[in-house]
This record gives C-alpha cells, structure tokens and sequence, in this order.
C-alpha cells in the first residue's frame, strides 16, 4: 500500500451557522506543503470528504500512555471545486470536532484524500435527496455545483436554527425543498412515501447523515420495490 499524501490548508475564514448546533463554516486555502505558502489546486468531485489528521497522546490508562499517535476522522466538503480553495462545515460534536472549531483564521490543518462515492450518479433523473443534521453538507456541496434540474430535498434537524443552508436551497427555483423539524421530524419516512407515491418520476435517491436517521428512510424504499442501485446511501458513523 502506498503512502498517503498528506497536504496542509490554512484557515481563510470562519463563521458560526447555527448556534444551537454550534456548526461553522471553515474556509481553507491548500498549500503545496506545511513550510509553503504557494497554494495548491485541490480536484475533487462533489460530494466527497477529506480524512483530517492531529497528533496526540494515548491517555492515562492505555498501556501506551504517553506515547504520541495520529487520530484521523473524516469530514465532508461544503462546496464544489475551485482552485486551492476548499470549503468544510462541522459542528460541536466529540473532542476532534470541538478541537477543530476552536481553530482560529491562520491556523492549518493536514489532510489527505479526497474519498467517497456520495456523488451525483444521473445528473438529468429527477431524484430526491435526502439530508439528516450534518449530513447534509455534502449535498450542499453537490447543490452548489449545480442545483440537479426537477431535484426534491428533504432537509432534518432538531430546530429550525439548525437547518444549515436552509436559505439556500429554500431560493433555488429549481428544488422542491422540503424543511422538517421536531417534532415531525418522525414522520420522514410516511413523507418519503407521499411524495414517491405523487411523483413516480423519482427514481434516484441520495441519503446522508447518521444510520439512525437515514437508514429507515432507504428501508422504505426497499420496502417500494427500490433496487440498491438506485440508492446512493452515505452514513456517518
């Protein structure tokens, strides 16, 4: 196996999205290396994620306590492809995640990848997408490339506040944008089976987010008669 490249990004910008979720957008700009400040085009298709690294210790405990070692964890890309500039969008959730939201404008990260495969299969089939809480930053992603003609999205969070983007996909002219909160939160699946059952059309589905949460959402498919083709399934965790 060969070694991964790993690459450094400086942070360019930052902005908080949603408080109650505590999510920020972070801006970043590729270098070609740590020492550099050359930028560096990153390629990548919509909807892939990078593996982010930080060294730390192993805690007190662990029979390697003390000895240095590398976490990695993986984050979706916020936005398409331009140049050496790349868009990540995370919120409060674990010690990495929390680790990264206290970064401040200049700070770097390192990163290898990018990987995945939740990217736009059909780019012409009306197809619906489905996005729970943070999942839904790579569908964004893909969106903001370009917002997939005769498009349905299905949008989850706890809170309004928490419905990250929302204002975007609610003034794209093109996307049926379907916004749901607690408590209806509960009824995706009765509102996945509405909506197949008005627009036949639909023959593609793009589901991301937490197991628990989308998971029951591709049973209901299969439940239609759905092919596992036709499912573009990502889950985070």
């Amino acid at each position: 196996m060969t070694e991964r490249e790993l690459l450094t990004a400086r942070i360019t910008g930052k902005r908080l999205l949603a408080a109650p979720s505590q999510s920020y957008q972070l801006d970043l700009e590729v270098k070609e290396g740590a020492e550099s400040e050359e930028p560096r085009d990153f390629n990548f298709l919509s909807g892939q994620f990078i593996s982010i690294v930080t060294d730390t210790v192993y805690p007190e405990g662990h029979a390697r306590a003390g000895e240095p070692k590398q976490e990695v964890k993986a984050y979706s890309l916020a936005a398409p492809p331009r140049g050496p500039h790349i868009q990540l969008c995370l919120n409060r959730a674990g010690w990495f995640s929390n680790l990264l939201c206290d970064l401040q404008i200049g700070d770097a990260i390192r990163f290898h990848g990018p990987y995945g495969a939740f990217t736009r299969r059909e780019p012409h089939a009306p197809s619906l997408f489905v996005g729970a809480d943070a999942g839904i930053v790579p569908i964004r992603s893909i969106f903001r490339d370009t917002v997939p003609a005769h498009a349905t999205l299905i949008q989850t969070a706890v809170t309004r506040d928490d419905l990250l983007y929302r204002d975007e996909f609610a003034s794209a002219s093109t996307l049926r944008y379907l916004p749901m909160i607690a408590p209806e939160i509960t009824a995706v699946e009765d509102r996945v089976r509405t909506l197949l059952r008005d627009h036949a059309e639909i023959q593609t589905a793009y589901l991301c987010g937490l197991n628990e949460k989308i998971a029951p959402v591709r049973t209901v498919l299969k439940e239609l008669g759905w092919d596992r083709k036709q499912i573009v399934f990502e889950r985070y965790d």
